[in-house]
């Protein structure tokens, strides 16, 4: 640490200063000065986590993108798929329905 030219002083709730006296270092100034470089040194290691995670939620928000839109076309699909079962469905039941009657005309 470089030479202690700046004396300030300031006021804080009984929080921030119980947090200070928790830091490692003997007397405020010493504590508080610790706290303040721990922060620093660790301010551009966050940043940097930070930008990362941003990174990464914009490549998860592309794929979620992607997902919604396979989600979309899968279920024209599917919808297009009953039609058709519907379909074959009532076709089954005219073809039975004609049968019942061919099986009738025969009979008599």
């Amino acid at each position: 640490m470089g030479s202690k030219s700046i004396n300030k002083s300031f006021h804080c709730t009984q929080e921030i200063y119980d947090y200070v006296m928790s830091q490692p270092g003997e007397g405020f100034n010493q504590k508080f000065e610790n706290m303040v470089l721990y922060c620093q040194k660790e301010e551009t290691g966050l940043r940097a986590r930070a930008a990362e995670i941003k990174n990464d939620i914009g490549i998860w928000a592309e794929t979620l993108g992607a997902l919604k839109s396979k989600a979309i076309e899968t279920q024209k699909v599917i919808y297009f798929l009953e039609a058709i079962q519907g379909s074959c469905d009532n076709f089954n039941k005219f073809i039975d329905s004609i049968n019942g009657v061919l099986n009738k005309a025969g009979d008599t």
